[in-house]
């Protein structure tokens, strides 16, 4: 790149040679960035849905119930899973008939299984199964993905830094016009 100077009324030109950008590390910041921006948002869906889950088991009681039917789900990316439909008997006395929302490929349970069901008094449809998968799915699904997009993002940040660390390479000069 030539610059142009002016002193003293005189235009003079130097040729000032341009930083060359390096592309490969902007791919890698931005990976960088990518995951770890993801990260931070993982983890915050992971402390919403535990911090859900927590009030969910603060204010349920616990009762026992049946599995009556497993219902099937077919999705094309999973293939078919099964979801306990389960029935359980309230402190009034009347049955509640729940769909749990959490499926599994084999099923994990028989029909007739005895279960033991938490439910919330006020909101008898607001119930899972007291398992720890049916209960905390979605908290530790969202925390694996946090982990994995952080450690994506370090890993990243790792690359940035060794780039950034490596020797130039050195070009040979010719002559002294090169200069």
């Amino acid at each position: 790149m030539v610059e142009y100077f002016c002193l003293l009324g005189k235009l003079e030109m130097h040729n000032v040679p341009m930083p060359r950008r390096d592309n490969w590390l902007i791919f890698l910041k931005a990976l960088m960035w990518l995951g770890l921006v993801q990260g931070i948002i993982w983890a915050l869906l992971t402390l919403s849905f535990a911090t859900h889950t927590l009030i969910f088991i603060g204010r349920s009681v616990t009762t026992t119930g049946t599995v009556v039917e497993l219902h099937e789900n077919h999705d094309d990316d999973v293939g078919v899973t099964y979801a306990p439909v389960f029935t359980f008997v309230l402190k009034n006395g009347s049955t509640q008939t729940i769909t749990s929302n959490a499926g599994t490929n084999p099923p994990a349970f028989e029909v007739g299984d005895k279960i033991s069901v938490r439910y919330e008094p006020g909101d008898p449809s607001d119930a899972a199964i007291n398992s720890i998968w049916q209960t905390w799915a979605f908290s530790v699904g969202f925390g694996i993905a946090s982990v994995v997009m952080t450690l994506f993002g370090l890993f990243f940040r790792w690359c940035v830094a060794r780039r950034k660390a490596r020797p130039r390479k050195l070009q040979k000069i010719q002559s002294l016009e090169q200069i």
